[in-house]
């Protein structure tokens, strides 16, 4: 990583804050169980400590596009060889037939407790749909680390040439002397934001079309041209279309799914916090036009007005901008 420093601010008084001393990798691994988003909005944690053939899996969880998730973690700086340990962990996920594939999350949930808010019957629902066909099951994979060697940087670019998709995340912990701790993230994307290479094809006009053969494709179109409007970039999946800043391609604003799932509905998630992170809006406001994180099932009917209140957000962003302000 590169090198960071971190001061706390309070009044008159500026202070460096020092890195913490401690055991990363496996605080890291229980930090992300808890809170997925430090990786990525949206991702569902199914699996801790998963065996499969090639060893054993740090964490497994779904992405909002429905692929696998494979997160390997190091204590310290990360090499080539993390990237090919957790390649060989993917190729296992992609190979594992539906029935091991569930026992390993239901096995997780168990472990876990009721209190962890997953309905077991809804998620395996979802498994069994984004994991019962293997030739179509598609795996993520994020390395996650306190550094990196140079050998990092030409692994990701080798690895670029395959169409798989590898993120590598370094961590920094700062402690202040109230005993508070910060964590600073830095993210390398593979492929690059922008970059169209992992779509395997898929366009936006054919994801569309999708929505469309599923009675969504007006819903579709008046999000797609409401992106347009405000400089959003509408990045086609499989089975999803997620709307994201211009400037980061890769994050998060909100997804629209192009199954129905139930007659004239659509499935959305929102994401307040990139609202606020990307636009300097006030999340609250967010919330008051968007609804609050996390997933809906929009009536068909009701999409406009949604379109609507994005057009009344990304307005005011627009506005402010003309002002100067």
């Amino acid at each position: 990583m590169k090198a960071v420093g971190v001061w706390q601010v309070e009044k008159d008084r500026v202070a460096r804050l020092e890195p913490a001393s401690l055991s990363l990798e496996r605080e890291l691994e229980e930090w992300i169980e808890r809170n997925p988003s430090l990786l990525e909005s949206g991702l569902e944690i199914v699996g801790r400590q998963i065996r499969v053939e090639g060893g054993m899996i740090d964490l497994l969880a779904l992405d909002l596009q429905g692929r696998w998730v494979v997160i390997e973690i190091k204590k310290g700086n990360l090499h080539r060889d993390a990237v090919a340990q957790a390649l060989d962990y993917a190729s296992c996920i992609e190979k594992l037939g539906f029935e091991k594939l569930w026992g390993k999350v239901s096995d997780y949930l168990k472990s876990v407790g009721p209190e962890n808010n997953k309905s077991e019957e809804t998620l395996r629902d979802r498994v069994q749909r984004e994991g019962t066909d293997k030739k179509d099951r598609e795996v993520v994979v994020y390395v996650v680390g306190t550094g990196q060697d140079p050998s990092l940087e030409r692994i990701l670019g080798f690895v670029d040439k395959s169409q798989r998709v590898v993120h590598a995340v370094l961590f920094s912990v700062f402690e202040s002397d109230s005993s508070h701790r910060l964590l600073v993230r830095e993210l390398t994307s593979n492929p690059p934001p922008g970059s169209g290479a992992r779509q395997k094809n898929l366009s936006l006009a054919g994801v569309i079309k999708i929505a469309h053969d599923n009675g969504l494709g007006e819903a579709f179109e008046s999000l797609v041209a409401a992106a347009e409007r405000h400089g959003l970039y509408p990045r086609p999946f499989k089975r999803s279309i997620m709307f994201a800043p211009a400037n980061n391609r890769t994050r998060c604003l909100f997804v629209a799914w192009v199954k129905p799932p139930a007659d004239y509905v659509m499935k959305l998630y929102v994401v307040p916090d990139a609202f606020q992170e990307f636009y300097a809006l006030r999340k609250e406001l967010v919330v008051k036009e968007l609804g609050n994180a996390g997933y809906r099932q929009l009536p068909v009917s009701e999409v406009p007005e949604f379109v609507r209140s994005l057009d009344r957000l990304m307005s005011s962003v627009e506005q402010r901008s003309a002002s100067g302000s």
